[in-house]
């Protein structure tokens, strides 16, 4: 494994000798091997850690495991101490988010700061084939399938080619200590669930299922390589770039097979998510337009014309249910909308309604001054103001509210409370699920 691990480091960093390496670690199996590895060939390296407060002792354990790692192998450890959920909290995000956000800024500190070239992560083959699926069950393009990149800015992913047997391998082999985190056992987490029982249970039905795996995504890769270049030509046939839009030209796009395919892998980068309504502004009456959470697209005579909104133009977006599934986006996040058959108590986030009470569609927009609802649980109706003042929100959160509407009533104040009017009852036929993403 040492061998291999050098020719990957050689590969992806070319003069490795001669650069500065930042190893994220956390203490558990995968990042103290790249530790152990990244030592024998000889790298200059220092250890960047974060301990985010989640696991009480546990957490402040990995911290001391890996200062006293540092030690053994004479280089210096950046820790970070940052209350994961605490911030999650403040910026509205869950805590798995949460922590990607904070891990990633610390990199990036630590990397201007400390003065190093390049950051060092220790994902493998496994996480590779864990993201692929979690990809393909929630929905995604070609894009989504693509995998974990080896090698992005000043990050590198040099154990992509190893499998966590080949990693558990290689500790034991080295009689290596590590830290095991008890969430990891967990089947709480899809992660989790995909790595205990879906890829096992496979991997006994399938010989070689990691190398069929690698050969399906490097057609993927390839497929996708080519699918960019495409885009890249019609691009340049097709959009016109303006001092503070790029216009679409309709005629040109119409000559291309897939046109509405083409459409959207030009426009997917900005924001949108209803395509039906997109694509129908190609027919559209002059003066039509769809918003998505960042940008304008206004039907022109022959063209689409795309702008940024800007803070004050952030519009209301219109919500079809005659297609469900389907994800929206907005300044705030996306909602997902689709049809269950059964609904359990839950975290705000999650709103179930009843969908025989919806006629028509919906419409997703900011919080206002004079907005009403009837709180689920209580009686009449109340200011939003109220009960937002109520449920304690800062002023900043309060901007960021947004409500769902059913012609003139609010259904639901996003991620807060759902309208009593709309709940599920025993005579409920079909039921709404929302869930809010931040």
């Amino acid at each position: 494994m040492q061998s291999s691990f050098q020719k990957q480091i050689q590969y992806l960093v070319p003069e490795a000798e001669n650069k500065r390496f930042l190893i994220a670690a956390s203490g558990g199996l995968d990042s103290t091997v790249l530790i152990h590895l990244s030592h024998n060939m000889g790298l200059k390296f220092g250890i960047c850690h974060v301990n985010f407060k989640l696991r009480g002792q546990e957490s402040d354990e990995d911290q001391l495991f890996l200062e006293d790692l540092s030690q053994t192998h004479h280089c210096p450890i950046f820790v970070l101490e940052k209350n994961a959920k605490v911030y999650a909290n403040i910026h509205q995000l869950s805590t798995q988010v949460a922590a990607r956000e904070i891990r990633y800024q610390w990199f990036k500190d630590c990397l201007e700061k400390e003065n190093y070239d390049v950051v060092m992560t220790a994902h493998h083959a496994d996480d590779n084939l864990e993201t692929y699926l979690i990809n393909s069950f929630r929905g995604t393009g070609i894009k989504g399938l693509t995998g974990i990149s080896e090698k992005r800015d000043n990050i590198v992913r040099p154990l992509l080619e190893f499998t966590r047997q080949d990693i558990l391998n290689y500790a034991e082999s080295q009689n290596l200590n590590w830290r095991e985190d008890r969430s990891n056992a967990s089947d709480n987490y899809l992660r989790n669930v995909i790595r205990h029982h879906l890829i096992p249970f496979f991997e006994k039905r399938e010989d070689d299922m990691q190398a069929r795996f690698k050969t399906t995504q490097n057609n993927i890769n390839r497929q996708n390589d080519l699918l960019d270049d495409y885009i890249n030509m019609v691009f340049k046939q097709v959009v016109k770039p303006t001092e503070d839009s790029y216009q679409i030209n309709i005629k040109t796009l119409e000559t291309f097979p897939h046109p509405k395919t083409i459409l959207i892998e030009l426009l997917k980068d900005f924001g949108f998510s209803d395509w039906d309504s997109v694509y129908d502004l190609v027919n559209a009456q002059v003066g039509k337009f769809v918003n998505s959470s960042t940008h304008k697209l206004v039907k022109e005579r022959g063209f689409l014309e795309l702008f940024i909104l800007k803070n004050d133009e952030k519009k209301p977006i219109t919500i079809n249910l005659d297609k469900l599934p389907k994800t929206v986006s907005f300044p705030e996040g996306e909602v997902d909308f689709e049809i269950v058959k059964n609904f359990d108590k839950t975290e705000s986030n999650i709103a179930f309604l009843s969908k025989d009470l919806l006629k028509s569609q919906l419409l997703l927009r900011p919080y206002k001054i004079g907005d009403y609802f009837c709180p689920l649980g209580m009686q009449g109706k109340r200011k939003l103001s109220d009960f937002l003042k109520d449920e304690k929100l800062s002023t900043k959160e309060k901007s960021q509210v947004w409500v769902l509407c059913h012609n003139q009533d609010i259904i639901w104040v996003v991620n807060q409370r759902i309208d009593d009017r709309y709940k599920i009852t025993d005579k409920t036929t079909k039921c709404l699920k929302i869930t809010y993403f931040k």
